[in-house]
């Protein structure tokens, strides 16, 4: 499973804190966690694409 959000986070974005902390615990016990950093992989493949092929890129990178 992949997030932009911290697993600390995760509580937010659900309604009931119990069932999202079970959520959270049940994801994270097995888990392994890799923090990536680096830039915008979207923001590097505009500056290489012609205006046209970035509208294409964008849609299907969404």
């Amino acid at each position: 499973m992949t997030s932009q959000v911290d697993p600390r986070g995760w509580t937010k974005l659900f309604e009931d804190p119990v069932i999202a902390e079970a959520i959270v615990n049940r994801l994270e016990h097995p888990s392994q966690r890799l923090n990536l950093k680096g830039g915008s992989y979207r923001e590097k493949l505009q500056t290489k694409l012609p205006a046209g092929k970035r509208l294409e890129a964008e849609r299907l990178l969404s």
